[in-house]
């Protein structure tokens, strides 16, 4: 595929924020929109299917933490570490 210049000739579709499922199960609409768009369908569904098992994963993962830590404790470390990246990236450093 070296041949293309920019993910644009590759066929990428750009969403802005685009739910792509509901209640674990995908939105038919936009995964037919994104297979006919890409020259490589099955290779682009692979790669939707790894994106969202390591998203579940990551819940599953983020849902035990909450219990075992305490979900106050884990909330205030997410907004603690928020903030630090934030001024790390206002700084340059």
């Amino acid at each position: 595929m070296a041949d293309v210049e920019d993910v644009y000739e590759e066929g990428a579709l750009i969403f802005p924020g685009t739910k792509i499922q509901e209640n674990y199960s995908d939105i038919k609409d936009i995964i037919r929109m994104c297979e006919i768009r890409f020259r490589v369908p099955k290779q682009w569904k692979g790669d939707y299917l790894a994106m969202i098992s390591s998203a579940r994963i990551g819940e599953r993962e983020l849902i035990q933490l909450g219990y075992e830590i305490g979900w106050k404790k884990l909330k205030t470390f997410t907004h603690k570490w928020f903030n630090y990246s934030e001024l790390r990236m206002r700084r340059g450093n």
